[in-house]
Order: C-alpha cells, then sequence, then structure tokens
C-alpha cells in the first residue's frame, strides 16, 4: 500500500489544513458524504480537514473491504462523522 502524503486532489491544500472552498473531496462532519453536494448544518471544516490520503480508499484498504463495500454497509459514517459532544461532561 502506497503511503505517500499528498496535497488534496480536489483543492491542492497541504496535509493538516482546511479543504478550500467548493472542494469536492472535503467529507461533511454531519453526514459523512462530501460536503459541497449536501446540506447539512453545522458541518465542521477544522474536522474535516485534509490528512494526506484519499477519503475511503485509505480506510477501506485498512479494512480490507472493496471501496464500493465502505459505502454499502455505510463504514462512512463511522469514519467521517464528527461524534456528538457528551451533553454533561462526563464518559
Amino acid at each position: 500500500m502506497n503511503k505517500t502524503i499528498t496535497k488534496c486532489f480536489g483543492c491542492d491544500v497541504e496535509p493538516n489544513h482546511i479543504h478550500l472552498d467548493g472542494c469536492d473531496i472535503e467529507r461533511c462532519s454531519v453526514c459523512g458524504l462530501i460536503w459541497v453536494y449536501c446540506n447539512c448544518v453545522g458541518h465542521d471544516r477544522e474536522y474535516a480537514k485534509w490528512i494526506g490520503y484519499l477519503p475511503c480508499k485509505y480506510e477501506a484498504i485498512r479494512l480490507k473491504i472493496k471501496l464500493s463495500e465502505f459505502y454499502t454497509k455505510d463504514y462512512y459514517r463511522v469514519f467521517f462523522i464528527k461524534p456528538k459532544e457528551k451533553q454533561y461532561g462526563y464518559i
């Protein structure tokens, strides 16, 4: 598996940076899908910043599944949706 960290394929930002407006690689932190195509309110761009790997492909490889299975089994929700804040301050 190639572990080369690269600039974002959609907006050319370096790893650990927020995607530029209109980037079609950025994942929505609310629904897990591509942010520019969803209508979710409350998306956290800091949570969804570019990490250097194409979203979904790296996770599917690590899980040893096909990329299509990553979506059909809703794994994208586990990896890209930001967990809700704890309401009462304890776990």
